[in-house]
């Protein structure tokens, strides 16, 4: 054998050896780390199985975290517990850690009744099987309607508004609801509840309502806002006060002084215009005719009486004048109205 095919055959020999070597390595180092992360994942699954016994167990499962008392907190009158609760949908019986509280909060949010401020809604949960539910409801300052001949205290068309411009249908109409005033001319078609309407007019009106609800000569009992440029208000007393849309603070100060007119002229304002800033127009309402007495003088009994034999002196009639005639006062017969009065301001 010559000695290069010796260098061969040793060659072959030495690779044949280091890859057997090789191999086994390789594959030893393959099944330990399959070993070690069956263990891994047998211990996790295990864990896992471990855990979700022991929670279904202490809490899920437990009839002591079952809910047994619901506390409702209404800063309002219209909402009842009941419906408060079934918008909330908890029910007593059920797991208290069942409920997401966020939840709860939203679905609150959802009744157009209720504030949407951030503390108008609350819920808390006292473990082991108690929950609180906090609400504020929205504080009505008048009625809505789309018509003047819808009495919004029947009809199904008029709604509830508060000083945000957010409209609610109410749930019952409460006895202080009734005595609101009315604001007409508001479409709420497409509108959705709970929702503030933009307008311009009927910002104006609420601006309105919320000014003059402490000032007893100024009550607003209606509100028309049909015409899109100004506001329309009849109060306690059946004025008509035509207002335009801005710069209110300014007109209620014409407004004081056309009172003061009033008051000094001893009349009753029928319809004024604040919306101009001099020469405010004013008509008056005239003043009743005097009324008939409904009792009438009884007759004068004429009979005379029976004389005795008395001595009798004559006395001398005095003369007496006619009196003149009063002529009646002259009125203006223009829908029974004085002649405008101009207040320059």
């Amino acid at each position: 054998m010559t000695a290069a095919r010796q260098r061969k055959r040793q060659f072959f020999s030495e690779v044949n050896a280091r890859g057997g070597r090789e191999r086994w390595a390789l594959l030893s180092k393959w099944c330990g780390l399959f070993l070690r992360t069956s263990f891994i994942a047998a211990l996790l699954c295990g864990l896992y199985f471990g855990a979700t016994r022991g929670w279904n167990s202490l809490f899920w499962r437990n009839p002591d975290y079952a809910l047994k008392d619901i506390t409702v907190t209404n800063h309002g009158s219209s909402l009842t517990r009941d419906q408060i609760i079934a918008a909330a949908g908890v029910k007593l019986g059920q797991n208290i850690l069942a409920y997401s509280l966020p939840e709860i909060k939203a679905a609150l949010r959802k009744l157009p009744q209720i504030g949407s401020g951030e503390d108008d809604v609350k819920v808390l949960r006292y473990l082991p099987n108690r929950m609180e539910i906090d609400v504020t409801e929205r504080k009505p300052v008048a009625w809505i309607t789309a018509r003047v001949s819808e009495n919004h205290l029947t009809t199904s068309k008029s709604y509830l508004v508060d000083e945000a411009g957010a409209w609610f249908r109410p749930k019952q109409v409460l006895h202080e609801y009734q005595t609101l005033p009315v604001i007409i001319g508001v479409v709420t078609e497409n509108l959705e509840p709970g929702k503030p309407i933009q307008t311009a007019e009927l910002n104006a009106a609420l601006e309105l309502i919320q000014k003059n609800t402490a000032k007893p000569h100024f009550q607003a009992r209606s509100l028309d806002i049909t015409k899109g440029y100004c506001v329309i208000v009849k109060d306690q007393n059946g004025t008509q006060i035509t207002f335009g849309l801005e710069d209110i603070d300014s007109q209620l100060v014409r407004l004081e002084a056309a009172r003061k007119a009033e008051l000094d002229l001893s009349q009753q304002i029928a319809t004024v215009n604040v919306m101009l800033t001099r020469n405010i127009p004013i008509t008056w309402v005239p003043p009743l005719p005097p009324e008939e007495s409904d009792f009438p003088p009884k007759p004068i009994d004429t009979a005379k009486p029976p004389t005795k034999d008395l001595k009798v002196k004559q006395v001398k009639k005095p003369e007496t004048k006619p009196l003149p005639k009063k002529e009646p006062k002259k009125t203006n017969p223009d829908n029974g109205l004085y002649k405008p009065f101009l207040l320059r301001a």
